[in-house]
C-alpha cells in the first residue's frame, strides 16, 4: 500500500503519456487501456517499475489486469 502519494491525477496523465511515448496533453484518464496506441507488455513493465521507483511499492499484476482504463490503474496506484 502506498503510504504517501504526492502526485496529482494529471501528473500521472503525463507519465503514461511518456511510457506510451505519446504527445503531452492527449490523455484525460476515461480512454480504454486497449485502445491505446503502445499499450503492451512492454508498458506494462515500463508502468510497474515506474510505480516502483516513485512510490517504493509494487503494483498488484492482477488487479492490472482487471483495469480497463487509465482511471482504474490510477485508483490500482492511489489506494
Amino acid at each position: 500500500m502506498i503510504k504517501e502519494l504526492h502526485m496529482e491525477y494529471t501528473e500521472f496523465l503525463r507519465q503514461m503519456e511518456r511510457i506510451l511515448e505519446m504527445e503531452e496533453n492527449n490523455l484525460n484518464g476515461t480512454e480504454a487501456l486497449r485502445d491505446l496506441p503502445g499499450w503492451d507488455s512492454l508498458a506494462v513493465l515500463g508502468l510497474q517499475a515506474w510505480v516502483d521507483a516513485t512510490f517504493q511499492t509494487r503494483l498488484d499484476v492482477l488487479a492490472l489486469a482487471s483495469a480497463t482504463t487509465l482511471e482504474d490503474v490510477w485508483r490500482l496506484i492511489a489506494k
